[in-house]
């Protein structure tokens, strides 16, 4: 029959793997539970059962969300509260058809807890204002009643229950403001400012975390920038273990972007940005993706109470973005990533190779472009994106295929870069987590910082692994110590069951190339 008396157990084992974003752990466990919900007689506790979703809402872990939820709703344990977090999401992974009639179903059931009928409104409208951004057609008569009937849903909401709903509020302001850009009526609603101003006398004295964000965006929506920043600060300085992380995070900064039309093209949006981006992806275990502008405005950034992060920290982080390049064929395809180092350090005092090198994985750049998705010297260029320069590729100086290793040098630069600094990897205890962290150009991206999820897994006198988030593209990127920004080896590959490097059996891991080994090998190479 079976029983439920090790709840505390699996939401133990569910939050140490959300914390630690081991999302392969995270999976097993849903995939148990999922089993367990599915023959155990006893019905799943449904306080326990609203927590685990909630913890997978918070990392957006969506496609177990609906895996849990769909699992409790089969097993007739799908009230309004497991289905609203379905609808949750649904929404969040596209589905919007079926969420929306989920959650129509919770708003018009009179028995639906009032808390959930709030949220199934406030859903309601975030689903139709998803479907107008999304479509990127304000002149399309169906996008434009989508925006009028998200207006309508928030309008609902806030007028529910006006003392409670302003989160309801701030989407009628930021829809109308949006309307009134896009040339679309939105008479029969409040003027945005002047609800704006409303909802902020109704927030005045709260310090709970969703109201510091509603006061931001009121702020944005006066332009009152400086009073916003200082909101945003105070937003994301909350404590991790309470009621903000990733996914209202996110879901701050999409109303920010996606609605408001913030970007980092304007010094105060790009300081409000940078916060909410760089608390996002230490909250969730990703990238933090930064345009030109970015970087510089980061560099001359105050970075007082944003908490966690000393400043020459980041700023020695942002300087390493200069020597980092993106490299891609003459005709523009994107291949993957690499970075300025030291000639020196590889070949040599005599070498005669006085100008920085690039060093790339021999599966970006290879001899004539051998190898499958490579680029030869003669038809490559890096670009780097930090300082604006596009300089070709010169010819191999030192490879190692063995070790997915190529030097490359370059013709001459227009303004010359510093190189990356090296080392040797230091040794490690690895039950202090120690970290790593990887800067690239992931995907068809701009230039990324990976810096959570970023925990060394293990090392040989050849082989590195970390957890550091990475997609195609980052391949060639230099890897970083956690202290000074050091390179301690060149990353070439992932997968989702590499080998272990201590131990047996496998994990989901990140490899990357000692740069001792490297420089060992080319040594050998040259002179061997």
């Amino acid at each position: 029959m079976g029983s439920w008396n090790d709840i505390k157990k699996i939401e133990e084992e569910l939050k140490g793997a959300l914390g630690e974003f081991d999302w392969t752990g995270v999976s097993e466990v849903c995939n148990q539970l999922e089993a367990r919900i599915a023959s155990t007689a006893q019905a799943f506790p449904l306080d326990a059962a609203s927590r685990i979703l909630q913890s997978l809402r918070r990392k957006r872990r969506f496609g177990e969300m609906k895996q849990i939820a769909e699992a409790l709703d089969q097993s007739g344990q799908g009230g309004a509260e497991v289905m609203r977090q379905y609808s949750q999401g649904l929404i969040d992974s596209g589905e919007l058809g079926p969420a929306r009639r989920i959650l129509e179903a919770i708003a018009a059931n009179g028995d639906s807890p009032e808390k959930e009928r709030y949220e199934a409104v406030g859903l309601l409208g975030r689903l139709y204002k998803q479907l107008y951004v999304n479509a990127k057609r304000p002149g399309d008569a169906r996008q434009q009643q989508n925006l009028r009937t998200s207006l309508d849903w928030y309008w609902k909401g806030y007028q529910m229950n006006p003392a409670k709903n302003l989160w309801h509020a701030i989407n009628v302001v930021a829809l109308t403001a949006r309307a009134n850009r896009d040339g679309i009526s939105a008479e029969r609603f409040p003027d945005d400012s002047d609800l704006a101003r409303i909802i902020l006398k109704s927030a005045q004295g709260s310090e709970d975390p969703w109201t510091r964000a509603i006061r931001m965006e009121a702020h944005v929506a006066l332009q009152e920038w400086p009073e916003a920043y200082n909101e945003a600060l105070l937003y994301v300085g909350d404590d991790p273990d309470s009621s903000i992380d990733a996914f209202e995070l996110a879901s701050t900064l999409r109303q920010i972007e996606e609605l408001w039309g913030l970007t980092s093209q304007n010094d105060d949006q790009a300081r409000l940005l940078n916060v909410l981006r760089t608390e996002l992806a230490r909250r969730i275990g990703g990238e933090v993706v930064l345009s030109v502008k970015d970087i510089g405005a980061r560099r001359q950034a105050n970075f007082d109470g944003e908490g966690r992060i000393p400043l020459e920290w980041w700023r020695k982080g942002l300087d390493r973005c200069d020597s980092i390049a993106r490299i891609k064929t003459t005709s523009g395809k994107k291949v993957g990533s690499g970075f300025l180092v030291d000639p020196a350090f590889f070949l040599g005092p005599d070498s005669g190779v006085t100008s920085p090198v690039l060093l790339t994985n021999w599966h970006v750049v290879s001899k004539d472009g051998t190898v499958p998705g490579s680029v030869a010297p003669e038809l490559g260029c890096a670009h780097f994106e930090a300082s604006g320069q596009t300089v070709a590729l010169d010819k191999i100086i030192g490879h190692n295929e063995a070790l997915d290793a190529c030097l490359v040098s370059l013709a001459p630069m227009e303004k010359v870069l510093a190189c990356c600094p090296l080392r040797p990897p230091p040794p490690v205890k690895y039950e202090t987590k120690r970290r790593v962290y990887v800067i690239g150009y992931p995907g068809e991206g701009d230039l990324s910082f990976s810096i959570h999820d970023s925990y060394w897994l293990g090392m040989n006198q050849t082989l590195f692994h970390y957890r550091t988030p990475t997609e195609p593209g980052s391949s060639g990127s230099p890897v970083f110590d956690q202290d000074h920004w050091m390179v301690v080896a060149l990353h070439h590959a992932g997968g989702k069951k590499v080998p272990r490097l201590n131990g047996t059996g496998t994990y989901e891991a990140n490899e990357g190339i000692s740069i001792e080994a490297i420089q060992q090998a080319i040594s050998l190479n040259r002179h061997g």
